[in-house]
């Protein structure tokens, strides 16, 4: 999907960055320029049913996460609303995200889940294991071409 350039894109990256590869989501969303036209980023520990109102401003919400079980070295989808998505106190689906932004706000988005492998989620500390890192790398320039060209495609 080609999107002009006067559309506004919201990145949430999101992971505890205290469980290595689980902060794959807020390290990327880290390492984006702060200066990408009608871009804006925010990093966070999860995604919460808050972030409909958020999300609903925008036109195009990409959703960051780490994943046990996506292909090498990441899958970028589109993401289907689904009412009956994920939700506890701890948890909350980007399909649930996306669903309540059209919903309760009449938000006409398009969202998408970057989901990047990782393969360390047991251990405790701040830094990701090497072969997320890469990964966390490849999507990261994958996004920021995403970005640029205003071009949303899947890929896995």
């Amino acid at each position: 999907m080609t999107v002009p350039d006067s559309l506004r894109i919201l990145i949430i990256g999101y992971g505890n960055p205290a469980r290595r590869d689980d902060g794959i989501g807020p390290c990327l969303a880290d390492s984006l320029p702060a200066d990408i036209p009608g871009v804006s980023v925010r990093s966070q520990h999860s995604v919460m049913i808050e972030d409909a109102a958020t999300a609903a401003a925008f036109d195009v919400v990409i959703f960051v996460d780490a994943s046990i079980s996506a292909p090498e070295p990441f899958a970028f989808e589109t993401i289907n609303p689904e009412p009956e998505g994920a939700a506890s106190s701890h948890h909350v689906s980007p399909e649930l995200i996306v669903h309540l932004a059209g919903t309760m706000y009449a938000a006409n988005l398009t969202g998408y889940l970057l989901a990047v492998r990782g393969y360390d989620f047991d251990g405790f500390g701040e830094q990701l294991s090497p072969k997320a890192a890469a990964n966390m790398e490849a999507s990261r320039d994958f996004l920021l071409t995403q970005l640029t060209e205003r071009r949303f495609s899947a890929q896995s």
